[in-house]
C-alpha cells in the first residue's frame, strides 16, 4: 500500500515519515512518492514548515536531490523561500544550498521576492541571520540580490529595516549594496545619515556650514519628506483596497473601517500639508542662506523643529499600522469564525443527505416486500377462488346426485308401500307371484343400501370440502392482514421522510 507523504507530513508524523524514507523500497519508487505535490508544494515545503527534525530533510534532499529543491507551490515558492520563512536552522538552509546553488539562491516567486527578501522580511525568526545572508551572498549574484526590489518595490535591506533587524545585519546589506549604489543616480545622498538619526547641529558647525552645503541638506530633507510622502500615499491606497476587498464580506465592520480610513486620510492630508510646509521652509531658507551666510543658525533651528515634525510623522504612522494590524487581526478571527459555521452547516447537510439517501433505501425495500406480497396475494386469491370454483361445482353436482337419489329412495318406498298393499289383497296369488316378490323385495333392499352408501360418501365428500375452504379461507385473511400493516410502515415511512 503507498504511503501518503504530504498527508503525513501535513499531520508532523515524523516517525512514520522516517520509516517510509528508510524502508527497504525501490529508490524509484521513493523518488516517485516524494516527488509527488499539490498546491501547497512537495513533502519538503511542507516538513520545512511544520519544522521537521534535520535528519529527513537531508533524506528528502538526497533522495529528490535539485529536482525536489526546485519544485514550486502555489505560490511559486521553493523550498528555500519556505525555509527563510519558518525560521529553519543554519544547516538545513546550508544543506539546501548546497544542492540548489546559485538557481535556488536567485530564484523569485510570483511577487518579485527572492529567498533574501523572505529571510530579511522574518529576520526575528533565525538566530544565525547573518552567517545566512553572507552563504546566500557568496553562492548568488551578490549586487543582484541586494538591489533587486519585489513588486511592493522593496529591497532586502528596506526589509530588514522595516522588521527592526540589527545594526550588524544593515551594515552588512548596507556594504554590499554601496558598490551598487556608486554608478546610480543617488550616489550624491550614499552617505547622508537618516533624518532620524542626526544630531543637532552646533553654532561651530553652522560657521563652517556653506551654501552648497545647505543645499545638499534640503535637498536630503526633501527627499526624505518625498519618501515619507510616499510610503503615506501607499499605506492609504493599501488600505482603500484592503477595504474594498473585505467590506464584501464584513459590511458590518464597514462605519469602523472607514472612520479609521478618514482618520487616515486626514493623516495624510495633514503629512501632505506639513510637507509643503516644511518645502517652503526649505526654500525660504535656502534663498536666506545663498543671500547671507549669518543666518545659518535660522536655519540650524529650522532643521530641528523639521526633525522632530519628521519624528511626529512617523510615530502617528507607526500608530496607524498598529491600529490597521489589529483590525486585520480581528477581520482574520471573523473569517475564521464565519468557516466553522460554514463547515459545521456542510456537516448538518451532509447527515441530512444520508439519511434522506437511507430513508429512500429503506422506503425502496418496502416497496419491493409490498410487490412481492402483493403478488403473493394475487397469486393465492387466484389459487383460492380456483379452488372455490371447483368446489362449488364439486358441491353443486353432489347436490344435483344426493336430489337425485333422494328422489329415487322416494320412488322406492312409494312402490314397496304399493307392493306391500298389493300382497295384503292379493294372498291367494301363485308361487310365480311370491317369487317376483321377493326378487322384488331384494332389489329394493339393495338399492336402499346403495343409496344410504351413497348418501354416506356424499356427506363425508361436503365435511372435506367444508374443512378445506375454511382453512382456505384463513390463510386468506391471514395474507389480507400482512398487506394491510404493510401499507401502514410505507405510508409511515413516507411521512416521516417528508
Amino acid at each position: 500500500m503507498k504511503v501518503d507523504l504530504l498527508q503525513l507530513c501535513s499531520d508532523k508524523e515524523w516517525y512514520k515519515v522516517r520509516k517510509c524514507l528508510s524502508s527497504d523500497a525501490a529508490e524509484k519508487d521513493k523518488k516517485s512518492n516524494i516527488m509527488n505535490y499539490d498546491d501547497d508544494g512537495t513533502c519538503l515545503h511542507r516538513a520545512i514548515c511544520y519544522g521537521a527534525p534535520a535528519d529527513i530533510i537531508k533524506a528528502m534532499v538526497d533522495i529528490g536531490g535539485k529536482e525536489l529543491i526546485m519544485k514550486l507551490d502555489n505560490d511559486d515558492w521553493t523550498a528555500l523561500h519556505w525555509a527563510c520563512v519558518s525560521g529553519a536552522s543554519y544547516n538545513i538552509i546550508k544543506m539546501l544550498i548546497e544542492v540548489g546553488g546559485r538557481d535556488l539562491v536567485m530564484a523569485m516567486d510570483w511577487n518579485g521576492d527572492t529567498a533574501l527578501h523572505n529571510l530579511c522580511w522574518y529576520i526575528k525568526s533565525h538566530t544565525k541571520a547573518a552567517e545566512i545572508i553572507k552563504l546566500i551572498l557568496e553562492v548568488g549574484d551578490a549586487n543582484l540580490l541586494l538591489s533587486t526590489k519585489d513588486n511592493d518595490g522593496k529591497t532586502p535591506l528596506e526589509n530588514a529595516t522595516d522588521k527592526g533587524a540589527s545594526n550588524i545585519i544593515k551594515k552588512l546589506l548596507t556594504l554590499q549594496s554601496k558598490s551598487n549604489s556608486t554608478r546610480s543616480n543617488t550616489s550624491l545622498f550614499a552617505n547622508i545619515v537618516p533624518a532620524a538619526n542626526i544630531t543637532p547641529v552646533t553654532q561651530s558647525n553652522q560657521d563652517q556650514d556653506t551654501t552648497r552645503s545647505s543645499s545638499i541638506h534640503g535637498l536630503a530633507i526633501d527627499q526624505n519628506h518625498h519618501t515619507q510622502l510616499r510610503e503615506a500615499k501607499e499605506k492609504a491606497k493599501t488600505i482603500q483596497q484592503d477595504f474594498d476587498q473585505k467590506c464584501i464580506d464584513y459590511s458590518g465592520l464597514e462605519e469602523n473601517y472607514q472612520k479609521q480610513l478618514k482618520e487616515a486620510k486626514e493623516q495624510t492630508l495633514q503629512i501632505q500639508q506639513d510637507y509643503d510646509q516644511k518645502c517652503a521652509d526649505c526654500c525660504h531658507l535656502e534663498e536666506i542662506n545663498q543671500v547671507e551666510s549669518t543666518d545659518n543658525l535660522k536655519w540650524g533651528s529650522a532643521m530641528a523643529v523639521l526633525k522632530k515634525d519628521l519624528y511626529e510623522c512617523k510615530r502617528m504612522k507607526v500608530d496607524l499600522d498598529k491600529k490597521v494590524e489589529a483590525q486585520g487581526a480581528e477581520r482574520i478571527l471573523l473569517l475564521a469564525e464565519q468557516e466553522g459555521e460554514t463547515a459545521h452547516a456542510q456537516e448538518l447537510l451532509a447527515e441530512s443527505n444520508r439519511r434522506a439517501a437511507d430513508l429512500e433505501a429503506t422506503v425502496e425495500t418496502q416497496r419491493l416486500e409490498i410487490a412481492d406480497l402483493s403478488s403473493e396475494k394475487d397469486s393465492i386469491e387466484k389459487e383460492y377462488m380456483d379452488k372455490v370454483e371447483k368446489l362449488t361445482r364439486q358441491l353443486s353436482k353432489q347436490q344435483a346426485e344426493l336430489q337425485q337419489l333422494k328422489k329415487s329412495s322416494t320412488e322406492v318406498k312409494v312402490g314397496m308401500k304399493r307392493k306391500h298393499n298389493n300382497e295384503e289383497h292379493e294372498e291367494g296369488e301363485g308361487t310365480a307371484i311370491q317369487s317376483q316378490t321377493r326378487t322384488s323385495k331384494r332389489i329394493r333392499a339393495r338399492n336402499t343400501r346403495n343409496a344410504s352408501s351413497d348418501s354416506l360418501n356424499s356427506n363425508q365428500a361436503e365435511d372435506d370440502d367444508a374443512e378445506l375452504i375454511g382453512m382456505l379461507m384463513t390463510r386468506y385473511l391471514d395474507t389480507r392482514k400482512q398487506l394491510q400493516r404493510a401499507n401502514a410502515r410505507i405510508a409511515q415511512f413516507e411521512e416521516e421522510h417528508d
